[in-house]
């Protein structure tokens, strides 16, 4: 077995959404008809779900980029949203 790219270049979270394949963390997120919530029409959690997946592949990937453990990587994505929101409000 031989990988087609060099091991520094796999990223943990493309490897995830490409064996994985589409996030689906409720079955409102299935797009080929299966989903069968009867509060599809009025949920208002499928944004916050999204929210959580896009979070999720974020510290899969700065643990990667950044090769410090899932833990370390969840601070820096924090702290890094933090530090954006911070610049958008004019704080610093």
């Amino acid at each position: 077995m031989q990988l087609a790219r060099e091991a520094g270049e796999i990223v943990v979270g493309e490897v995830v959404r490409q064996t994985e394949g589409a996030d689906m963390p409720a079955e409102c997120f299935d797009k080929d008809g299966g989903n069968t919530c009867t509060i599809a029409r009025v949920c208002r959690l499928h944004g916050v779900l999204q929210e959580a997946a896009d979070a999720f592949h974020a510290v899969l990937d700065m643990s990667k980029a950044k090769k410090v453990y899932m833990r370390n990587a969840a601070y820096m994505v924090a702290i890094d949203r933090v530090s954006k929101a911070m610049k958008l409000r004019g704080w610093v």
